[in-house]
């Protein structure tokens, strides 16, 4: 992969905070708009393929994280849209179940909603 000026301000954004979420939008305001809405897609796209973010839906948009050789999945609370990262523990299961089924896994995604400490019920 070609590092362009605008592959490694995305890359830097994504190294700066490896905690967080973005989606384009929220990288686009990120940037200030220097850069527009279709290249960030792409680049996010290509740096998805290269394996350096992930990609979790949720609540029906893209959200994009820094990978650093582990695939994480998301809790959100219903209320408070409080998102907590939680280490992939499918892996192996998803593995097993693909190989008796001779299929090739490009990727998979799981969130779990609910409510978190300081807005159950």
């Amino acid at each position: 992969m070609r590092l362009t000026k605008h592959r490694k301000q995305l890359l830097d954004l994504f190294k700066q905070d490896r905690e967080n979420l973005y989606n384009a939008e929220m990288l686009y305001e990120k940037l200030d708009g220097q850069m527009n809405l279709a290249t960030i897609y792409r680049a996010l796209d290509l740096f998805q393929k290269e394996g350096v973010i992930a990609k979790s839906i949720i609540e029906g948009s893209a959200y994009y994280y820094y990978m650093e050789n582990m695939h994480y999945h998301y809790m959100i609370c219903l209320n408070c849209h409080t998102k907590i990262k939680i280490d992939c523990l499918v892996h192996h299961a998803i593995d097993t179940i693909a190989s008796k089924n001779d299929f090739q896994v490009q990727q998979h995604d799981l969130t779990v909603y609910g409510y978190c400490k300081d807005c159950k019920l």
